[in-house]
């Protein structure tokens, strides 16, 4: 989502963006998860509490607590619904056997195909780290992807 005190006019193309997705779940039997309503509805509740509380400062990118709120939706549509009720993503892998492990490598594995992919395309986002090429970073994620799955087992 797109929060509508940055620009409400693309706010609004992501609310009707949105609703066109969900429409084809009836219209079309597509199966599509709804984030950008959880996230609109999440915030607008907290800034009943906290009027300054926001995502992101640009509008855009989520922080942790953003990117928790599209991931609960996420793992209720998928019908994981005991994980989805967990307040943090802390709290949902603590239940899992080696599941701190399993997010640890996980952020490893995000972190160094983020920064090939930016590296590799040229994107000059301030603060951002210069990536490996990414046939390297490739073979790193592969190795990182097999000790997830050792561990899972």
């Amino acid at each position: 989502m797109f929060d509508e005190r940055k620009g409400a006019a693309y706010a609004n193309v992501l609310d009707i963006y949105s609703d066109w997705l969900i429409s084809n779940r009836y219209t079309k039997g597509w199966s599509v998860a709804d984030v950008h309503g959880p996230m609109k509805k999440h915030l607008e509740d907290r800034r009943l509490i906290d009027p300054d509380f926001k995502y992101a400062s640009d509008g855009v990118h989520p922080d942790k607590a953003g990117h928790w709120i599209m991931a609960k939706a996420i793992l209720a549509y998928l019908e994981l619904n005991e994980l989805a009720r967990a307040d943090s993503a802390g709290e949902a892998v603590s239940t899992a056997s080696n599941g701190e492990k399993i997010l640890q490598l996980i952020e490893e594995r995000q972190s160094i195909m983020k920064d090939a992919w930016l590296t590799a395309t040229g994107h000059t986002r301030p603060g951002m780290n210069e990536g490996i090429p990414l046939s390297e970073a490739n073979l790193k994620a592969r190795a990182i992807e097999v000790i997830i799955q050792k561990l899972i087992e």
